[in-house]
């Protein structure tokens, strides 16, 4: 390899995972955290939560049934604690990445901070569903504005993870990745 190209593969790489740690970012406020899809007499339907709302507790239960897109539910609570740790993590390890941009006496570091947070960052991404706060719900299609309160596991039962969750998981996984490949292959 050339000194020319040892010199500007990491500020490419870091670039890289950057841009990567920024996807994550916008598919956890665009794409569902969680879907659940369903069958029934040839009518199809589909029903998902924004992964924001389950990172940070509250938000509306969307329902796609015929073409026709609707707000179910409201709910209350419903904070993901895995979610909740995901973002924060990959908040960590941008700026631990921009510190390695800023500090270069530092650098190594800091790029070796904000990979491993890009990593646990994905991998808590995929655990979503697994633990959270209790919810309460108001229907939206109803009259009667009744609200009911059940548990985290109880409101996500059928649920699976989305799409949102899972792009998530892995632009993080790639950015802590790309780092950790610049800090013990390529720097070496």
């Amino acid at each position: 390899m050339s000194e020319k190209t040892k010199k500007f593969l990491p500020w490419i790489l870091k670039g890289v995972a950057a841009l990567f740690a920024i996807l994550a970012l916008v598919f956890m406020f665009v794409l569902p955290g969680v879907s659940y899809s369903a069958k029934e007499q040839g009518v199809s339907g589909k029903m998902w939560i924004v992964m924001s709302s389950l990172v940070f507790g509250g938000g509306v239960v969307k329902v796609d049934t015929l073409g026709v897109k609707l707000d179910m539910f409201k709910f209350k609570g419903g904070l993901s604690i895995f979610g909740l740790i995901a973002f924060v993590l990959l908040v960590v390890g941008l700026i631990a990445l921009v510190l390695s941009f800023v500090l270069k006496d530092k650098s190594k570091l800091f790029v070796l901070i904000a990979g491993g947070a890009f990593l646990l960052a994905g991998v808590c991404a995929l655990l979503i569903t697994v633990a959270g706060t209790s919810v309460t719900t108001t229907e939206l299609l109803s009259s009667i504005a009744a609200e009911t309160k059940v548990s985290f596991k109880e409101f996500l039962e059928n649920m699976n993870l989305g799409t949102g969750a899972i792009l998530f998981a892995v632009f993080g996984i790639l950015s802590g990745a790309t780092l950790l490949v610049d800090q013990f292959v390529i720097e070496k």
